[in-house]
This record gives structure tokens, sequence and C-alpha cells, in this order.
């Protein structure tokens, strides 16, 4: 999510986010062209997993998704028990 957006910026939509439950645990990852450490540091204490600085590659964005959502759990054959 970007933290500069029209209407309702990034930091304020993620504490939105965070306040209710049905959304708190959706993975964050916030973008932004400033470099000012507070926008981070905001970001990281309501929860963001990731911060990025723009501009970011393609490939940059994609790595950081892997890392940040859940990897799925491989399926239990038939005969196998967890």
């Amino acid at each position: 999510m970007d933290i500069i957006m029209e209407g309702l910026d990034g930091i304020s939509t993620l504490r939105e986010l965070r306040r209710n439950l049905l959304t708190r645990a959706i993975p964050v990852i916030m973008m932004t062209t400033s470099t000012l450490d507070i926008a981070r540091q905001e970001s990281k204490s309501l929860g963001a997993q990731q911060f990025m600085t723009k501009p970011v590659s393609p490939a940059q964005l994609v790595s950081l998704i892997r890392n940040v959502l859940p990897q799925p759990q491989p399926a239990l054959r038939q005969g196998q028990f967890g």
C-alpha cells in the first residue's frame, strides 16, 4: 500500500485495517517515495510486515510478497498422518 494516496492515506488505512478483527491479520507492505524515517517507524508500529522506498522493481516486489504471504502447506496424501 502506498503511504501517499488520494483520500485516506496509507498510514490511516493501515490503522483502520488493524482496528478491525476481520482485517487485522492481513499482511501489508508499505511503499513510498518519501525517505522520511517517521513513515517507516509508524508503519512498523502499526504492524506493516515490510516497508519499501520507491522505485521498486517488479522482482523486488514479488520477492517481498512471497516473503510476507504464508507459505502453503503440502496436502496430506491418503494414508499419511499429520
